[in-house]
């Protein structure tokens, strides 16, 4: 009986194992963040209030953030290589990026995603600088805009 109930344990934590993603692509990909997200999809991006995100992969290893936000921005576009992705729960997801072209700077994001929205929860840099708090942008006061899938 205990041989059993060892087998069957071991069986649980086997198919547990194997049916998580094991790679950053896996992991996005299943949490369903991959594609173009922005504030209003039909409109192209070109203020400061609507920017697009695109989540992208070409490797299991690493994913691309970009944000874009047009000509008519103050701000320039962003480029983030993920190196790391983890399902937090069913609504949140964990990514951890260095910004393109950079070894300097990395920020670890907690992403929330209700139905077709997502939205910044939490944006912290290695050093311990707080940019988004409870979905609040620090800089500004302001909560993290809702984003919405382009698809």
């Amino acid at each position: 009986m205990k041989t059993l109930k060892a087998v069957l344990i071991l069986l649980v934590l086997a198919v547990s194992v194997a049916a998580m993603p094991t790679s950053v692509q896996d992991t996005l990909s299943d949490f369903g963040i991959l594609g173009t997200w922005a504030p209003d999809c039909t409109i192209p991006p070109g203020s400061d209030t609507n920017q697009y995100a695109q989540y992208t992969s070409s490797s299991p290893s690493e994913a691309t953030l970009r944000y874009y936000y047009g000509p008519n921005s103050k701000y320039s576009d962003r480029i983030y290589n993920i190196y790391f992705a983890m399902r937090i729960d069913a609504d949140h997801i964990r990514t951890d990026a260095r910004v393109h072209n950079s070894d300097e700077e990395s920020i670890e994001t907690i992403t929330l995603k209700q139905g077709n929205g997502i939205r910044v929860m939490s944006t912290i840099r290695m050093d311990g600088t707080v940019y988004t708090k409870d979905g609040i942008m620090l800089l500004s006061g302001k909560p993290s805009p809702w984003l919405y899938s382009c698809k």
